[in-house]
């Protein structure tokens, strides 16, 4: 005789569902916003938006972004969009939860956190500077992904 009774389901309950976690504002910034921070900020879009709400900007922004960004990206299959270059006076700093800083430059008095990040500018270089910088990038927002998915940033 089975401890069943018909229709009921053998299966247990499915354990609860973790918390959302709240996305987080994270703005990338370099010097021209036309190499490491739009990667940052693509990178960031494909591999977390479920985490991460991203943007970038330059401290200097130039006038397109490099066609050496858009290629190392795409052997990623990851897609920049119409990103096109913009300064760090074009975002609302207010939004933003965190400042992530690869131009080499001290950010301060911003009235958020601020995270250097130390990658290697691959601007006038060839396409093995730019892999290079976009594999460091990588790496550092899949770490960066992760700490928001465990709610420690």
């Amino acid at each position: 005789m089975s401890r069943f009774s018909p229709g009921e389901s053998r299966r247990p309950p499915a354990p609860p569902s973790p918390p959302a976690v709240a996305r987080k504002r994270i703005l990338f910034v370099c010097l021209g916003n036309i190499c490491r921070s739009p990667m940052g900020e693509a990178l960031a879009r494909k591999y977390g938006a479920d985490v991460i709400v991203a943007d970038s900007a330059g401290l200097t922004p130039a006038m397109v972004t490099t066609p050496l960004t858009r290629l190392v990206l795409s052997e990623r299959n990851v897609d920049l969009g119409d990103h096109l270059p913009k300064g760090l006076d074009e975002v609302d700093l207010k939004k933003c939860d965190l400042i992530v800083n690869m131009s080499g430059t001290r950010l301060s008095n911003l009235g958020i956190p601020v995270e250097d990040w130390p990658v290697k500018d691959p601007y006038g270089a060839l396409e093995p500077a730019y892999r290079t910088a976009c594999d460091d990038i990588e790496s550092r927002v899949m770490r960066l992904i992760l700490r928001v998915r465990t709610g420690k940033l």
